[in-house]
């Protein structure tokens, strides 16, 4: 292990060139995930499904701007996660027409959301809690889980209140599917998938964690060597 590993945004590789590969694909994917859907979106010109990738490429560069502008940690896996999901939304998802055809797919998107969200905002929770508080190490690691896991259910409420709003301006826009259809039963199961994933990233997460720290690498120390304070 090189004895600076510590100061590079990852969590899960031993090897400064390998992270330093795995970035740059990172980079690459992104910049395919934003770009496609876009010219896609301008051959189709639908005013809503452009609105939509436009949004989404903004949200795919924002872990850059957020890491930039506060200063913190968010690590190169998280911003793979947000790769991922977006292109999955958009590309699969609307491209591709993935929610017509397969019905099960919004819901492994919201259980996939769920667990998207608390990863980047767990990394984001975590450097200013390392900040800010003087809690020992066990109770800042309790409550930036907590945290992060309201902050997770907080925004899944924003997201179907949004996807309410747009439904009442944008029915019967041609090209525009409405998000709920109209059905308390969408709304809430979206919410129970967004726990679940949730759940699943903070089970996963902090076993990983737990495995790291056989092998040396610890969470804290990671973030302290990365964060300027």
């Amino acid at each position: 292990m090189e004895k600076n590993l510590n100061i590079e945004e990852t969590f899960l590789f031993n090897s400064k060139n390998v992270y330093i590969t795995f970035k740059k694909l990172n980079d690459y994917l992104a910049l395919i995930v934003s770009i496609f859907p876009i010219l896609y979106g301008i051959s189709e010109y639908k005013f809503t499904d452009m609105s939509v990738y436009i949004i989404c490429a903004l949200i795919i560069y924002s872990p850059n701007y957020l890491k930039r502008k506060f200063k913190i940690v968010i690590l190169e896996e998280c911003k793979l996660i947000t790769t991922i999901h977006i292109g999955l939304h958009t590309i699969l998802g609307k491209a591709f027409h993935f929610y017509e055809i397969y019905p099960l797919f919004d819901s492994i998107l919201h259980v996939l959301g769920g667990m998207w969200l608390f990863l980047l905002l767990f990394s984001i929770i975590y450097s200013i809690e390392l900040h800010f508080t003087k809690l020992d190490k066990n109770k800042i690691d309790l409550k930036a889980t907590i945290i992060t896991f309201f902050t997770v259910n907080t925004l899944g409420v924003m997201w179907e209140i949004f996807e309410f709003v747009a439904d009442l301006i944008f029915a019967g826009t041609p090209g525009y599917n409405l998000a709920q259809e109209g059905s308390l039963f969408d709304t809430m199961t979206d919410l129970i998938e967004n726990n679940v994933g949730a759940f699943l990233a903070c089970f996963i997460f902090w076993k990983i964690v737990s495995i790291q720290k056989r092998k040396g690498r610890d969470i804290s120390q990671l973030f302290r060597d990365v964060l300027p304070f």
